[in-house]
């Protein structure tokens, strides 16, 4: 995105992309003011196995944020270090639970500390399992697409006429 330089002949994916928006995107930079451009997807047996992680870990469990909840509520506020040093989470799980818990209202922050809202904790499952579901068919979209023997600007128009 953002990336305007009208005379790239070359798009060169190593990776499966996570949705056909983001190849579309990507691809679409090629050939702006040049006759001929040519875009490649070079895909492995891995990429599916990296999508699924980064799908499966993009919203913490509901394990992480009711412990931290409640840990967080019992001592008053604690840091990042003392919510460590309580839980047998890494760090950056902890982070990316903190930041849900922050943004979706239940804790807040002063300093370097986090308290407990008055606003009930509620795990939000069904939210997070539509935006996984939505995720997995677009890899499957993903996946799809790299078998085409099309070309891929036509076989991604004929994709996004089927999905509307």
């Amino acid at each position: 995105m953002g990336y305007d330089k009208g005379d790239i002949a070359f798009v060169i994916h190593f990776q499966m992309p996570a949705n056909i928006v983001s190849c579309y995107q990507q691809i679409g930079r090629a050939g702006r003011s040049i006759e001929r451009a040519y875009v490649f997807l070079m895909t492995g047996q891995e990429d599916e196995g990296i999508l699924n992680y980064f799908i499966q870990t993009a919203f913490p469990t509901r394990e992480e944020t009711e412990r931290i909840v409640s840990c967080v509520a019992e001592n008053e506020g604690l840091s990042l270090p003392a919510l460590e040093s309580r839980l047998n989470f890494r760090r950056g799980r902890i982070e990316k639970a903190l930041m849900f818990l922050l943004n979706d209202g239940f804790l807040y922050k002063d300093g370097p500390r986090y308290y407990a809202s008055p606003r009930p904790f509620v795990y939000n499952e069904a939210h997070y399992s539509a935006i996984t579901e939505i995720r997995y068919r677009e890899m499957r979209q993903m996946k799809e697409l790299t078998r085409t023997a099309e070309c891929y600007p036509f076989a991604l128009a004929d994709s996004s006429q089927k999905e509307g």
